[in-house]
């Protein structure tokens, strides 16, 4: 091993983060990090970005197995943001459908806001001086699993999610799963039972700080079948920052807000 090489090494920025249900954990390591960096995630995951010849090895490890990739480069950083739970697997599913392990009932013409968690998956960025920044990988603590939403024939393809009903912030893993504030609007002349909501990809915005990622929608009801949901481009908390909207699948052809008219 050269000297040059015996630098690089004994310079790697190294980095271990771990979560604990309801205790108090040190902030995301949502960078930048320089290179080269070596990450280990709840002590499930693993992201490393070492030098190799002239660039750097980039290799994710965890319990499905290896990712390397080789990125040719000088200086730059990495880092992670949130981003929405449908790159895996890729172009199948453009919305995403929350079951509720509780329903909710709803008197006519009220409303009511309750907490629910959202699945997640993580960018891996690369930036460098004077180029734009690229996607290097995305993971998931998480499991994907799909549902459909409506008939055979018609339905909507979703990602599915089972989520009890919180009515503060609960306590999670930031990095597996996100916060949802959602209000719920019954604006007909009946009580409305609420068992799931769905979500199109094009209105989700999500934002992140330092221990938390989180999201505000509402849903309104019209009718006994029928339902509107929409995001808010609003943080739930201040100083919170909008994770980065290139790095998404979003499709310019989708609408903003989704109608359920397939029951809720």
């Amino acid at each position: 091993m050269t000297e040059k090489q015996d630098n690089s090494f004994n310079n790697l920025e190294t980095s271990s983060w771990h979560y604990q249900l309801g205790q108090s954990f040190k902030a995301l390591p949502w960078g930048p990090h320089r290179l080269p960096v070596k990450l280990t995630l709840d002590d499930a995951l693993s992201l490393s970005l070492e030098k190799s010849g002239i660039g750097y090895l980039y290799r994710r490890e965890d319990q499905s197995g290896s990712v390397e990739k080789f990125i040719q480069t000088g200086k730059g950083e990495i880092y992670l943001c949130p981003v929405e739970p449908f790159h895996q697997p890729a172009g199948i599913s453009q919305h995403l459908l929350l079951k509720f392990e509780q329903p909710v009932l709803l008197e006519p013409r009220k409303s009511v806001t309750i907490y629910l968690t959202v699945p997640l998956e993580i960018a891996v960025v690369f930036a460098g001086k004077g180029i734009d920044e690229k996607v290097l990988d995305l993971f998931s603590f998480l499991k994907p699993k799909l549902t459909l939403y409506g008939t055979v024939k018609s339905g909507l393809v979703c990602r599915h999610w089972q989520s009890s009903i919180h009515q503060s912030i609960p306590h999670l893993n930031p990095l597996a799963e996100g916060i949802l504030q959602l209000t719920i609007k019954n604006s007909g002349n009946r009580w409305a039972e609420v068992s799931q909501t769905v979500f199109s990809a094009q209105a989700m915005k999500i934002y992140y700080n330092q221990h938390l990622v989180a999201m505000q929608a509402t849903m309104k009801i019209n009718s006994e079948l029928t339902a509107e949901t929409a995001f808010i481009d609003e943080p739930l908390k201040t100083g919170m920052h909008k994770a980065p909207e290139q790095f998404s699948v979003k499709l310019l052809s989708l609408p903003g807000c989704m109608v359920m008219e397939e029951g809720y």
